[in-house]
């Protein structure tokens, strides 16, 4: 299966590139490597990221909604390079340092309770490492 290319915008900055590794598990997840666009619009958010993962390792969930909306606020976008529909409705946790950084990304799930039967550590399914 050949990888799927994704451009990461938030609004109309181009954050970066995700190459799409694997369908993770049972659940709609999918991992992959992301690589920063040269531009500094990644950097200016980067520190928004790192904090929603760190939310959400405490559980701490209604803090991670109001970053989380931070990030989203101005529209997030994954979209194909082959010129496919564009996924406005996503996920996406962004893990690690250097150029390459973990991602896991899915479409939000419209029941919380469902997050619970995905595989994940305990207390944080809807939190799935690479």
């Amino acid at each position: 299966m050949e990888a799927e290319i994704y451009s990461l915008y938030r609004g109309p900055d181009l954050l970066g590139t995700v190459v799409q590794r694997d369908a993770l598990g049972d659940c709609p997840w999918y991992g992959g490597q992301f690589a920063a666009a040269p531009a500094p619009a990644f950097a200016s958010v980067e520190h928004l990221f790192k904090e929603e993962l760190l939310l959400l390792d405490a559980d701490e969930m209604d803090t991670w909604e109001e970053v989380w909306a931070q990030i989203e606020e101005p529209g997030l976008q994954l979209r194909p390079a082959n010129g496919g529909e564009a996924i406005s409705e996503l996920i996406i946790h962004i893990e690690g340092g250097g150029g390459e950084m973990a991602v896991l990304a899915r479409p939000p799930v419209p029941n919380p309770s469902i997050n619970r039967t995905c595989p994940g550590e305990p207390g944080h399914a809807s939190y799935l490492k690479l």
